[in-house]
């Protein structure tokens, strides 16, 4: 598929991603509300939840959504499959109208059409009772796409794994999205700091473009609620004489107070940042955090300020 059911996932669900950072199976029943952890695999967090995913996948967090990409995906420059963890900060609970409705939204803005086939079933998802659906549809050149929802009440709204693509490219992946599901659980807690809100995923992206070259500089903070951080940063440059292109990768502790942001490394010492807390400026319920007169807008699933 060229443009097939979930090319438009991109552009609602890239840069490289800091994340923050091991027993009962997704299945209904009344087990005990444990997560399953995921052996070798890396933490993601998003929505006050936190769930594994292997080590052949990588996070790739863009605008409140947080798609998750798994090795040799879409190998043949066709789309043919996408994972993404997101958060309905209007929908507090899958059960209800309210619930099915959110869902349906976000999948018509991914494929048009996709109709839901039953009343879905009862899942335990980590330490979170949930919920399961199918949806059905096909392309425009009548090919048969499907979207699986799994959701679930978190501790801020009702968050969920959402799998769009080709029947069989989601079926090879069953295994590793249940493992992913198994995973969930609830966050660590609030920030030693005591400004728990600023907790999650921040990103700084900057263009600059001129005739002779140009720069392209983005970055990752990962402000995790146990007090910790994760900063990642790559940039590029070009001009007449060729193109250069540098990468850096930082970890330590935060701590903030109203006006300032502290990142104390685990090799560079302690840097305070002037801190300002404002919504983007076109997407306006998009929080942002200013440091020192940089924008970060987040990638995590949140409430404006």
């Amino acid at each position: 598929m060229t443009k097939g059911p979930i090319a438009a996932v991109v552009l609602i669900l890239g840069v490289a991603a800091a994340g923050c950072g091991k027993d009962s199976s997704p299945g209904g029943g009344t087990s005990p509300a444990v997560a399953k952890r995921i052996e070798g695999g890396s933490t993601v967090t998003g929505v006050g939840v936190e769930f594994d995913i292997p080590k052949s996948w990588q996070p790739n967090p863009t605008g409140s959504v947080i798609y998750l990409v798994p090795k040799g995906a879409n190998a043949s420059g066709m789309i043919e499959e996408a994972y993404a963890f997101l958060g309905w900060p209007k929908v507090k609970s899958p059960e209800g109208a309210d619930a099915l409705a959110a869902i349906q939204a976000t999948l018509d803005q991914v494929q048009p059409g996709l109709s839901r086939q039953g009343d879905g079933s009862s899942e335990r998802i980590g330490e979170f009772a949930g919920r399961a659906w199918r949806f059905a549809g096909s392309t425009a050149s009548g090919r048969t796409a499907e979207a699986r929802v799994w959701a679930a009440e978190g501790p801020q709204s009702m968050i969920g794994l959402v799998a769009v693509g080709f029947p069989e490219a989601i079926a090879r992946r069953d295994a590793d999205v249940r493992a992913i599901l198994a995973s969930m659980r609830k966050g660590a807690a609030a920030a030693p700091s005591g400004h728990a809100e600023l907790a999650g995923s921040w990103c700084y992206v900057s263009n600059v473009y001129a005739q002779d070259g140009g720069r392209f500089s983005n970055s990752v903070l990962a402000l995790c609620a146990d007090g910790t951080y994760e900063w990642k940063a790559e940039s590029s440059s070009s001009n007449p004489f060729g193109q250069t292109g540098m990468q850096e990768h930082e970890t330590g502790r935060w701590s903030a107070t109203d006006a300032t942001l502290t990142l104390t490394s685990d090799g560079r010492g302690s840097r305070t940042f002037q801190l300002e807390k404002r919504n983007h400026p076109k997407n306006t319920n998009d929080p942002m955090i200013v440091l020192d007169g940089q924008a970060y807008v987040t990638t995590t699933s949140r409430a404006p300020w």
